[in-house]
C-alpha cells in the first residue's frame, strides 16, 4: 500500500511545564514554532507520542515526518514546523 494521511494528527505544545497540552497546529501545517516548549504528536488514530523540543536557528526550517509505531507506514500529513520566536 502507499502513503496515507493522518487525518486529523496534530502537534500539541505545553507552554506551561505542567503537561497543560494545547494544539499548536493541525496536520498539514506550516507555522512558526518556539523553540522554548516541549511538544508531541497525537490525534488522527495515532498513539500519543512522546514529548520532545525543537532544536534550530531563527528561520530554519524543520520538518516533521509521522509514522504510527503500530503499524509503521508512513504518514504523508507531515507538519512543517519552522523554528523560530515565539508565535503570539
Amino acid at each position: 500500500m502507499g502513503p496515507r494521511r493522518a487525518e486529523g494528527a496534530r502537534l500539541e505544545q505545553d507552554t506551561t511545564g505542567d503537561d497543560d497540552w494545547g494544539t499548536a497546529c493541525s496536520a498539514p501545517c506550516d507555522k512558526q514554532l518556539s523553540t522554548a516548549y516541549w511538544y508531541r504528536i497525537a490525534g488522527g488514530g495515532l498513539r500519543t507520542s512522546s514529548q520532545f523540543s525543537l532544536h534550530g536557528e531563527a528561520g530554519a526550517r524543520k520538518t516533521l515526518r509521522v509514522s504510527p509505531a503500530s503499524t509503521g507506514w508512513f504518514i504523508a500529513g507531515v507538519v512543517a514546523a519552522p523554528v523560530g520566536g515565539v508565535v503570539a
